[in-house]
């Protein structure tokens, strides 16, 4: 397993390469609203955006996607 960097909730450096080429892949496809969320998400985690960021993004995402 590859060796993390300082940050307590940074992923694997090996799943932040592959996350980032899965997001970075152009194409036309079009993807559902939780699909963008999911990839929003991971792009921040790799941006290595606090938990509490996170979490606001999650609860107003999820706001957005209920009204």
């Amino acid at each position: 397993m590859a060796k993390k960097n300082g940050r307590k909730h940074a992923l694997d450096v090996n799943l932040q390469l592959e996350v980032r080429r899965n997001i970075t892949q152009k194409t036309n496809k079009i993807i559902s609203y939780d699909e963008a969320c999911s990839q929003f998400r991971k792009e921040c985690e790799l941006k290595e955006y606090s938990i509490h960021t996170l979490r606001f993004y999650d609860k107003e995402l999820y706001y957005v996607k209920t009204t």
